[in-house]
């Protein structure tokens, strides 16, 4: 097996310089970046979270600013209950009597049962104590103040407090408090990004990765067997300047040198024909392969007379004699 020869930093460029080697470069320090960003921002905002449960404010069934609480000396039964999210809906009193419209899930903690069992007992017993319950503050739609007006009618007299929905949004305010538990995600959804930009970006490091190793097995199969060659086109490139600034393109004395599309380092004497189609130029080898010599915005206007000057560079290679193979082997060595 061919030792690979020791290239020049102007060939090492061409041949291992890609824009997915780029790519993945970039994503992978943004990724590492926004990984490290979003774990202190998320970690900050979790935090914010806690001592936002911690210190509730009272509800303003108006207009809630964040975590509030109501202190309930009454409770009802629910009056209504969810189909999907199995949520119940309550009337919560405090001791003003002032109602409040409470969602909960689940089986009820004992001391609001005691609430609950008190409300509707002779008011003789002894009161048990105020309790506060915690949530945010949801928007009461039409359906739940609709369920809400049927359920507090029943409790009055119709002829002393004549319900409307406007009379009932008046009584009960256009909030109501869901004690539901949520975690810091559930409150707020777009905490998802402190993880869903990190992995975007390191996905496609990962996958900009995987296109740049395939591409090098690629350049490698095509370069098996050729490493004298190799090294011989890299000695005539120091020499060599670029066909056209940035098409990646040189034509030396034996070789022509492409990294415009994918690495390749082709013989004038191995070429049959190049020619010009569908915006690349395209060099045909004696072993009937077909090498993309140039491709891309720089191509297109210059692509025909390119590969004119490559037949005319062909032409001139099978009139002259090739190199030594003794200096090859030097080469090589």
């Amino acid at each position: 097996m061919e030792d690979m020869p020791a290239l020049s930093r102007k060939m090492t460029m061409l041949r291992y310089m890609d824009v997915r080697l780029y790519a993945m470069v970039l994503c992978l320090i943004l990724g590492l970046t926004a990984a490290l960003s979003c774990f202190l921002l998320e970690r900050a905002a979790a935090q914010n979270y806690e001592e936002e449960l911690a210190s509730p404010v009272l509800f303003d069934a108006s207009e809630p600013e964040r975590y509030s609480y109501v202190r309930l000396q009454y409770l009802t039964d629910s009056f209504v209950e969810h189909v999907k999210s199995r949520n119940r809906y309550y009337f919560g009193f405090d001791f003003m009597f002032r109602p409040y419209i409470i969602s909960m899930k689940g089986e009820l903690p004992e001391n609001l049962k005691e609430l609950m069992e008190y409300t509707y007992s002779d008011g003789l017993e002894e009161p048990p104590a105020l309790v506060d319950v915690c949530g945010f503050g949801e928007p009461i739609q039409s359906e739940l103040m609709g369920y809400a007006r049927e359920s507090y009618s029943l409790m009055w007299e119709e002829t002393q407090i004549p319900m409307t929905m406007e009379e009932m949004s008046d009584i009960v305010g256009n909030y109501y408090l869901d004690a539901v538990p949520r975690t810091f995600l559930e409150q707020y959804p777009l905490g998802l990004l402190f993880y869903v930009v990190p992995a975007v970006l390191l996905a496609g490091a990962a996958v900009c990765g995987i296109l740049y190793g395939r591409r090098l097995k690629a350049q490698n199969r095509r370069l098996a067997g050729r490493l004298g060659e190799l090294a011989q086109a890299d000695r005539e490139l120091a020499a060599a300047g670029e066909y056209v600034k940035g098409m990646k393109v040189y034509l030396t004395e034996h070789f022509v040198i492409s990294a415009s599309y994918q690495f390749e380092a082709v013989p004038y004497a191995r070429l049959k024909q190049a020619e010009y189609s569908s915006g690349m130029v395209i060099g045909i080898t004696e072993d009937g392969f077909a090498h993309i010599l140039a491709a891309g915005r720089k191509c297109r206007p210059l692509g025909a007379m390119l590969a004119g000057e490559i037949n005319r560079r062909m032409g001139r290679c099978a009139c002259s004699p090739e190199p030594a193979s003794e200096d090859m082997e030097k080469i090589i060595e």
